[in-house]
């Protein structure tokens, strides 16, 4: 079993600290999980860090957590059992970060993860709260708005692909 705990590599010397996060969104009702070294900031991030990587890396964020989220700040684990299946909430979870976790690719995952939840201690969680409507809106109504051609971005591809169409005749 994995505790939290500062982990020093041999090979580097430098403190090295990995998490795996988990979640269940209301729309699947299927726990989805991420490991915090997807999230690019380093194998030094703390537990306290993980909501500013969360909110920095909203492209990964989005796919895992199926949805726009605000994060709330790092809850450490206290007296009261977690539930890792709580609404609105990201449970965080110690990773040795020695070994490879080749479970946690983009395949099937769910037997390792079963047994992973029931030998692991959570560290805390974090509060996952749906992005405000607006946001949103902003968001479809950017998504939903065709490209026209007098925007140069527009423009510049259709550029592109009569150059290219151009050299295959």
């Amino acid at each position: 079993m994995v505790t939290h705990r500062q982990h020093i590599t041999k090979n580097t010397g430098k403190l090295t600290m990995r998490y795996l996060l988990t979640f269940l969104p209301p729309s699947t009702g299927q726990l989805r999980r991420i490991d915090s070294a997807q999230l690019g900031q380093g194998d030094s991030l703390r537990p306290r860090h993980l909501p500013a990587a969360l909110g920095a890396k909203a492209d990964v964020t989005l796919g895992w957590l199926m949805g726009r989220h605000d994060f709330g700040a790092f809850r450490p684990a206290g007296n009261q059992p977690i539930r890792p299946d709580t609404p609105g909430q990201i449970t965080v979870y110690a990773l040795d970060p020695d070994k490879d976790a080749a479970a946690l690719g983009d395949g099937y995952y769910g037997a390792w993860l079963d047994g992973f939840l029931l030998s692991a201690t959570p560290l805390g969680t974090i509060a996952a709260h749906p992005a405000p409507q607006a946001a949103m809106s902003m968001l479809q109504a950017r998504a939903a708005a065709p490209l026209h051609s007098t925007q140069d971005a527009c423009r510049k591809t259709l550029e592109k692909l009569r150059e290219s169409r151009a050299e295959r005749v």
